[in-house]
């Protein structure tokens, strides 16, 4: 029955809609104007046309089975060079790690070394002046040589005796500490190393998009589009970061730094734009667009952003 129609039958075909219909579609219905055929001839066609698909996938069996087989291959071929590709990567940072840790223990071995030196200074410098105290060591010894009555003895006591007193009391006059207790020398500065290690990516980095000058505009707020190299390795994602320079009359000399502190980035965008809401009104701004793929994100690379001042009706200049 046609479901338009309830009490009619369908006895048509209708060639646009590719459904049957009653006569009642035809005249005045939603099929008005489409082309239709008999109900025989729909089922001669359709029925040859079927016939037609089935019969060539029963020919093309043999070509199916091959292909199967061809992808189970692949799928062997997908884990055999991924555990290879998950091995070599953990063998490279088990490397780097290796690296490091000896690096570690030859820098912490350096400092244990130059504690333990100024602090066997400094203690031997304790001892020594404990040794002028009273009642023991140079001074104790030197009250007890005082005491001395035979003068033969006392002259040939006291001449050494006195040489040391005149060293340790010109040493009184000049004191300063045998070793300095302060180990700035040793303070590391790794913040370079650290950006290395984060920028560590498979090979086969993709080259970085080019920003479309003629299709990027800002009005407040910047609307940034870009395209990938003709050449371009696929790639998964793409990052806008972009960072505020200065006012609208910030000279170009100012423009080059490349402090990534201060660059913001966008999600990570799966098409070729993205739009940046959060622009400060009459003010210059530095775009870039970076690469993602398989997890890793392109390098930085020098030239790689446009400056713009965020202001109303404005083209991105070239």
């Amino acid at each position: 029955m046609c479901p338009e129609h309830e009490m009619e039958k369908v006895n048509m075909y209708c060639e646009v809609c590719r459904r049957p219909v009653c006569h009642l579609c035809k005249l005045g219905g939603s099929h008005a104007n489409h082309k239709v055929t008999s109900m025989s001839n729909a089922y001669k066609i359709l029925k040859e046309k079927l016939a037609k698909s089935i019969h060539y996938l029963i020919s093309k069996e043999d070509q199916v089975r091959t292909q199967i087989t061809g992808l189970e291959q692949l799928i062997s071929r997908t884990e055999e060079n991924g555990l290879l590709a998950e091995r070599r990567a953990t063998e490279h940072f088990e490397r780097l790690f290796e690296a490091l840790q000896e690096r570690k223990s030859e820098m912490l071995r350096s400092i244990e070394q130059s504690r333990n030196r100024r602090m066997g200074q400094l203690k031997a410098q304790v001892e020594e002046y404990q040794g002028m105290l009273e009642n023991s060591g140079l001074v104790g010894y030197a009250q007890e040589v005082l005491k001395e009555t035979d003068q033969s003895c006392f002259v040939q006591t006291a001449k050494q005796l006195h040489v040391r007193i005149q060293k340790a009391t010109e040493s009184l006059r000049t004191f300063h500490p045998s070793a300095d207790p302060c180990f700035d020398e040793f303070v590391l500065e790794t913040s370079r190393e650290e950006t290395l290690l984060k920028e560590i990516c498979f090979g086969g980095v993709p080259d970085p998009p080019l920003i479309d000058l003629s299709n990027s505009k800002v009005y407040n707020e910047a609307a940034i589009c870009w395209r990938l190299p003709e050449d371009h390795q696929p790639t998964d994602q793409q990052i806008l970061e972009y960072r505020r320079l200065g006012g609208a009359n910030l000279s170009p000399s100012q423009e080059d730094g490349e402090d990534s502190l201060s660059w913001r980035a966008t999600e990570r965008v799966h098409g070729s734009s993205t739009v940046v809401c959060d622009l400060d009104p009459d003010s210059l701004y530095a775009f870039r667009v970076r690469s993602c793929r398989n997890s890793s994100v392109q390098p930085l690379q020098p030239g790689g952003h446009l400056s713009h001042t965020a202001r109303p009706c404005v083209r991105l200049p070239v």
